[in-house]
């Protein structure tokens, strides 16, 4: 688990702010050194974040909701990165399957009960319809999803 900060004047660590971004980021980062330095223990690093916000980040297995504005597109952060994670040719074969099946189970929770078809319009909790209106995050976040889908399935991996 990734914290959201350390205060740095205290070296507080704020404990009950736990975000996807973060976790995001991480395995982004983790992700990056395994491609430059190819020590398999970055990508084990990554694997830990993507476990740990794919079993306690969520509710009902479906990523949960950060609110609006800017918390509107953290899940779309972590979503972008975890793609990444996805898509690397090291990555244990069992945990690919199980991503992309985490993936393909949030896509189809957010187009069944988070979106307004008549205007295509996404919540920020994928679960619910939005009203009649929703912010620009909330809308990218979902956008991020459904554009990792379309290239997962376009690299054969779904």
């Amino acid at each position: 688990m990734v914290y959201d900060n350390i205060d740095s004047r205290t070296g507080e660590i704020q404990t009950n702010w736990i975000f996807t971004y973060n976790q995001g980021t991480f395995i982004e980062a983790a992700v990056e050194l395994h491609k430059i330095l190819g020590e398999k223990s970055y990508l084990n690093d990554a694997m830990l974040a993507a476990d740990h916000t794919t079993s306690t980040l969520v509710n009902n297995s479906v990523l949960k909701s950060e609110g609006e504005g800017d918390g509107g597109l953290f899940k779309g952060i972590f979503i972008r990165y975890f793609t990444d994670l996805i898509q690397q040719e090291r990555l244990d074969a069992a945990a690919k399957k199980r991503y992309i099946q985490f993936m393909q189970y949030n896509a189809e929770v957010l187009w069944d009960e988070g979106t307004n078809k008549s205007s295509t319009l996404f919540s920020h909790d994928w679960r619910t319809q939005p009203g009649s209106s929703t912010g620009l995050t909330e809308q990218l976040s979902e956008c991020m999803l459904l554009e990792a889908m379309a290239l997962l399935q376009s690299e054969e991996m779904l």
